[in-house]
C-alpha cells in the first residue's frame, strides 16, 4: 500500500513537472526575404525575434510562453495588429516530431516536411543531375494549381539551392534548369508567369549541407508582401 502510494505521489510530481516545463511561442509571420524588426514595432509588438533556415526563410517570432492560453492571447494580439497568419508553435511538439534541426528551434539547418512544418512549403525531389519531374511531383504541383486558383492573390516563390557559384558552373545550370522545368510546368497549368518568382540559393564556403538539398525545388505560398501563408492545406 505504501509503495502504491508512493508510486502514485511520483506520478503526480512527474506530471506536474512535464506540464511545467512546455513551452510554446507565436510564429507572428514568416517571410522570403527579410524585413525590418521595427515593422513590427511600429505595429505594436515588442521584443520580437528573428531566425532564418537554409531556404532563406525568415521566421519573426515572440514570447516564450509556459501555457497555451497565454499563447492564444499573444496569438490573437497579432492577428490583431494586422499579422493575419500568427499562429503558435508548440515547442514540445516540434523537439518530438523533429528535434533541434526544425527552423522553429535551430537557427542554420533546414528540415521541410509538411508534418512539421507551419507555413506552407513543399519540396520537389529531382534525380541526380536529372531536371524531369517525377509523377509524384506533378501531383504536388498540380495541388498548387488548384490553390492557386482559389486565391488569386497568392505568389509562388521557387527555391533551389546548388553548389555552384556562377551560370557557368553545371551545378548552377542544372538548378537554373530545374527551377525553369517547375516554372513552366506551372504555367501550362494556367498560374500567370508574373506570379511566378524564383531564386538560387549557393552553398557558402565552408557551410556543411546535405548533397539530396542539391536536388530540391522548394515552393513557398506566399503574398504580395512576400509573406509566407499558413499551412493550413488538407491533401
Amino acid at each position: 500500500m505504501i509503495k502504491q502510494l508512493f508510486v502514485l505521489v511520483l506520478f503526480v510530481i512527474v506530471t506536474q513537472v512535464e506540464l511545467s516545463a512546455q513551452e510554446f511561442r507565436v510564429l507572428v509571420s514568416a517571410f522570403v526575404d527579410k524585413v525590418p524588426i521595427s515593422q513590427f514595432g511600429e505595429a505594436g509588438l515588442e521584443n520580437v525575434t528573428v531566425n532564418s533556415d537554409q531556404n532563406n526563410i525568415f521566421r519573426y517570432f515572440i514570447g516564450n510562453y509556459k501555457s497555451r492560453d497565454d499563447a492564444e492571447r499573444a496569438k490573437k494580439d497579432a492577428v490583431k495588429k494586422g499579422y493575419m497568419n500568427a499562429q503558435i508553435i508548440d515547442m514540445e511538439e516540434q523537439r518530438a516530431l523533429c528535434g533541434t534541426p526544425c527552423p522553429y528551434i535551430s537557427q542554420s539547418s533546414m528540415f521541410i516536411s509538411s508534418s512539421t512544418e507551419k507555413i506552407y512549403l513543399r519540396s520537389i525531389q529531382f534525380d541526380y543531375e536529372k531536371t524531369v519531374i517525377k509523377p509524384e511531383a506533378g501531383k504536388e504541383l498540380d495541388h498548387l494549381f488548384d490553390i492557386m486558383s482559389e486565391h488569386s492573390d497568392y505568389l509562388v516563390q521557387l527555391i533551389g539551392h546548388t553548389e555552384g557559384k556562377n551560370k557557368d558552373d553545371i551545378q548552377m545550370a542544372i538548378s537554373m534548369r530545374r527551377l525553369r522545368t517547375v516554372r513552366n510546368y506551372l504555367i501550362s497549368k494556367g498560374i500567370p508567369a508574373h506570379k511566378i518568382k524564383s531564386r538560387v540559393i549557393t552553398k557558402q564556403e565552408g557551410e556543411v549541407e546535405d548533397k539530396k538539398n542539391e536536388r530540391l525545388v522548394v515552393i513557398a505560398l506566399i503574398n504580395a508582401k512576400g509573406e509566407l501563408m499558413q499551412d493550413m492545406i488538407t491533401r
